[in-house]
Order: structure tokens, then C-alpha cells, then sequence
């Protein structure tokens, strides 16, 4: 055994014996030569070379012992062919990529990832964003109507007495009844029509001009000298129409008056339109140009001729110091007993610098209150000639 692991023998299966590994190697003893002892015995120079020849055959001869090469090589088969097997399960369970001509790739935008991410993770910032959304959008429409607002005033009123072109076209002749007696006609309780005194009469002040027309509706002189209670002093009446001026204290601004007299027959003394000098401030800067104009309406069927009123239109600028520049227009009314209003007041502000602002446009420009006031029992007198006129 120590022989066989210093690989001096091996075993040979044939014969089931242990013997010399090299024996099938050596060769005959009668080819082999004799060993000269030196080399002063050699016969010729080339002896030397021979004997070198001679050893070289040794060390070609080994022996690894036997190998069984064909239990290797199905081995090596059977290896390669499970590498394989697993290799086409792979595949099989792989899905395969898209084709080129089916799908088109897309560049990846990894901020949009990154906030559907966000999104699926916190489902509640989706509806938070629309809310966002929703109230910049309402914000925005809501800021926009609030400068239009701003920049544009609109009221509107009919008459309750007077057509107006907000009214219908066209009404039933019915008229009017007092104390049960049908009247059609202011003449048939001796009010004449309404008449214009004075027309345009402008004054000025500084940078501030106003412009109106004195009119009056008064009994006819035959009515007069028949009613004597009509000869008594009348009711006097001051009303505030506008007021005109910068919202900034320590400039310029007005206050627009208007005076009257009535009594409960229906006349209306002349009215005066001007500017309350108490109550208003220099003008030298600023500039303010307004004109009123007495027009006539249709009164509406079914009213009493007392009732009717004075109407007039007014229309201006307003520039104040600075900056701003506002036009304005408009309708009201008055009667014999002291009502004032207003049918129509609008004002539109066309300045350059919004911010320099600091009030809506109907701040610059007011209107005067609405005064609503009854109407009284006409007086016995007038009843009387209303009867005498029908006979």
C-alpha cells in the first residue's frame, strides 16, 4: 500500500496484482547497454549524446491510472442539459417586453411621478388641490366682478306716478277718482301744466359749474281767485340731490340742494337747484360740471293730478385733484307735498390709476335720499270746483 501511495507500483484489475508501474516500460536487458564507468571509456565523442538519448525515455513514460471517460462525458451531459431545462422555464415565465410597433415609450417625467405617488399615498391632497383649485377660480370671478362693481354704479327705481322707459308702452285710460267723482285732467281741479320759468341757468363756483332749468306747476289764475285757501303761504321743502367729492379729507367736494314750495292742491313752486355753500368746500383744483333738465312724462292712468310730479334728468363729470375722472347720470322727481325720487342714478368711474382710489364709484358721486311722503285729503274748495267744472 505505501508502495502504491509513493507511486513506485500500481494495481492491475486484470490480474488482481501489485506490480512495478514501469515495468511495461523498461526495456530488455540484451538492448540495454552497458554503462561505460566513465567517460574516458567511451569509444567515440558521440557516446555521451547516446546515453542522454537513452535516459529521455524515462521521462516520457508515466501512468495517471485508469479513468472511465465515458462516465465523465454523461456526466458533463446530463448537467448541460438541466442548465438548459431551467433556462427555458425562466424564459416561459418571463412576460415578453412589448413590440416596437405596438406600444411607443414614453419619456419618464419623474416629477409627475413623484406626485402621483404622493397622490396615492395621501389620497386626501387630491381633493384638496381641487378645493384649491375651485376657490382660486371663485376668488378670481369674485375679484372681477368686485372691480367691475367698483368701476360701474347702476341703481334703478320707477315712478310710481310717471311712465318711464322701464314701464310698458302703452296703458288703460282709467282715471283717476276723487271723493268718487272720475278725474282725467289736472285742469279739472284747476292745476295748470308744468311749466318751464327759466331755462339753463348756470352758476359757477371756482372749477365747479351748475346748470339747470327753474320750472313750476301752478293753479290757473281762474282756479286761484276761486279757492282761497290756495292764496295761503305754502309749505317750503329742501331736499339734498348729491354730493360730489374726494373721499380723501382736505379736498375739494359739494353738496347739491334742491328748494321748493308746495301746498295740498298740487302746486309746485318754482324749484331752485344749486350748490349748499355751507356745506361745501373751494374749488380750485377739482372740477365738477353737472346739468339738470326738466323733462315731461306721461303721468300713469288711474293717478291723481296732485300727485303728479317735476321730473328731471342730470348728467356731469367729476374730475378730482390728481387723479380720477367719473361721469355720471341720471332721473328724479318731486311733488307737491315734499316727496323726492330718484328713478335712475349711475356712475362710472374711467380713472387711469385704480390704486390711487379708495372708494367705489358711487362714493364719489351720492345720490340723495328717498323721501316717500303721503298724500293728503284734497281740500273741500278744490272738491267744490271739481264739481262745478263737471256741471
Amino acid at each position: 500500500m505505501q508502495s502504491i501511495l509513493k507511486g513506485e507500483k500500481a494495481y492491475d484489475n486484470k490480474n488482481k496484482t501489485v506490480g512495478n508501474r514501469f515495468a511495461d516500460l523498461k526495456p530488455d536487458i540484451q538492448d540495454q547497454k552497458v554503462k561505460p564507468e566513465s567517460l574516458d571509456q567511451l569509444s567515440n565523442q558521440h557516446t555521451i549524446f547516446d546515453q542522454i538519448a537513452q535516459s529521455m525515455e524515462y521521462a516520457k513514460a508515466y501512468d495517471l491510472g485508469s479513468i472511465d471517460l465515458e462516465k465523465k462525458f454523461s456526466d458533463f451531459d446530463r448537467i448541460t442539459e438541466q442548465q438548459k431545462n431551467s433556462f427555458e422555464e425562466k424564459k416561459k415565465s418571463t412576460p415578453s417586453p412589448p413590440s416596437t410597433s405596438q406600444a411607443v415609450s414614453e419619456p419618464f417625467d419623474h416629477e409627475e411621478f413623484l406626485q402621483d405617488l404622493s397622490m396615492i399615498t395621501k389620497p386626501e391632497m387630491k381633493n384638496e388641490r381641487r378645493a384649491t383649485d375651485v376657490l382660486s377660480t371663485q376668488s378670481q370671478a369674485l375679484s372681477e366682478t368686485a372691480q367691475i362693481e367698483n368701476e360701474h354704479y347702476l341703481y334703478e327705481d320707477p315712478s310710481a306716478v310717471m311712465s318711464h322707459p322701464m314701464t310698458d308702452y302703452s296703458y288703460a285710460q282709467t282715471p283717476a277718482l276723487i271723493a268718487g267723482i272720475a278725474v282725467a285732467d289736472a285742469i279739472q281741479i284747476g292745476l295748470g301744466a308744468a311749466a318751464i320759468v327759466q331755462a339753463q341757468v348756470s352758476t359757477t363756483h371756482g372749477s365747479f359749474t351748475l346748470s339747470c332749468d327753474y320750472a313750476q306747476r301752478l293753479l290757473t289764475n281762474e282756479a286761484r281767485m276761486k279757492m282761497k285757501g290756495a292764496q295761503h303761504p305754502k309749505q317750503t321743502y329742501r331736499k339734498e340731490l348729491f354730493w360730489i367729492g374726494e373721499l380723501k379729507e382736505g379736498f375739494a367736494d359739494a353738496s347739491v340742494i334742491i328748494e321748493w314750495e308746495g301746498n295740498p292742491y298740487g302746486e309746485i313752486g318754482t324749484a331752485v337747484i344749486r350748490r349748499d355753500i355751507l356745506h361745501s368746500t373751494e374749488w380750485t383744483k377739482s372740477s365738477a360740471n353737472t346739468t339738470i333738465k326738466k323733462i315731461d312724462r306721461i303721468p300713469l292712468p288711474g293717478t291723481d293730478p296732485r300727485t303728479w310730479p317735476l321730473v328731471y334728468t342730470y348728467e356731469g363729470t367729476f374730475d378730482p385733484y390728481g387723479n380720477g375722472h367719473f361721469e355720471y347720470s341720471g332721473e328724479f322727481e318731486i311733488n307737491a307735498f315734499g316727496g323726492l325720487k330718484f328713478i335712475r342714478h349711475e356712475v362710472v368711474n374711467r380713472s387711469l390709476l385704480e390704486f390711487a382710489k379708495i372708494g367705489k364709484a358711487e362714493e364719489y358721486v351720492r345720490k340723495g335720499k328717498d323721501h316717500i311722503v303721503p298724500v293728503p285729503e284734497i281740500p273741500k274748495e278744490q272738491l267744490e270746483y271739481l264739481r262745478k267744472t263737471l256741471n
